[in-house]
C-alpha cells in the first residue's frame, strides 16, 4: 500500500485547483443545506396556506353549492361539507350518466331494427324507375 501524497509535496498549481474544489464544495453543501430548509419551510407555509383556504372556500361554497343542487333537483344527502357535498353530486352525475347510457343503447337497439325491416323492404319501396336509374349511375361509375 502506497502512501497519500503529502499536500505540501504536490505543485502549487495542483494544490490551488484542491483548495478551490474544496472551497466550492462548501458552498454546494450550504447552498443545498440552505434548500432543503427553504424547500421544508415552502412545504409547511404551503400546508398551512391549503388549509386556511380550504376552510375559507367551505364556508363560502358549500352554501352556494347546496342551493345549486337542491335547485337542480339533486339531494345533498348531510352535505356538512364541501366534499360531502361533491360526493353526493358526483353520484348523482354517475347515475345520471348510466341511465343516459341505458336510454340511448335502446335507442341505437331500436335503430338498428328500424334500419334492418328498412334493408329488407327496400326493394319493394324503390320504384322500378329509380332502381334502373341507380343501376345505370352504378354501372357507369364502375367503368369511371
Amino acid at each position: 500500500m502506497t502512501d497519500p501524497i503529502k499536500p505540501e509535496r504536490l505543485p502549487d498549481e495542483v494544490r490551488e485547483a484542491l483548495a478551490y474544489i474544496n472551497q466550492i464544495q462548501g458552498t454546494i453543501a450550504a447552498k443545498d443545506a440552505e434548500l432543503a430548509t427553504a424547500f421544508r419551510m415552502n412545504e409547511m407555509q404551503r400546508k398551512v396556506f391549503d388549509d386556511q383556504c380550504a376552510t375559507i372556500a367551505d364556508s363560502l361554497t358549500r352554501k352556494q353549492l347546496a342551493d345549486w343542487m337542491i335547485a337542480h333537483g339533486i339531494v345533498t344527502g348531510h352535505g356538512d361539507t364541501v366534499r360531502d357535498l361533491l360526493a353526493q353530486l358526483g353520484g348523482a352525475f354517475a347515475a345520471d350518466r348510466a341511465t343516459v347510457a341505458a336510454k340511448d343503447a335502446a335507442l341505437r337497439a331500436k335503430v338498428d331494427r328500424f334500419l334492418a325491416k328498412y334493408a329488407e323492404c327496400e326493394p319493394y319501396l324503390v320504384s322500378a324507375f329509380v332502381q334502373s336509374y341507380l343501376a345505370e349511375e352504378l354501372e357507369a361509375l364502375r367503368h369511371d
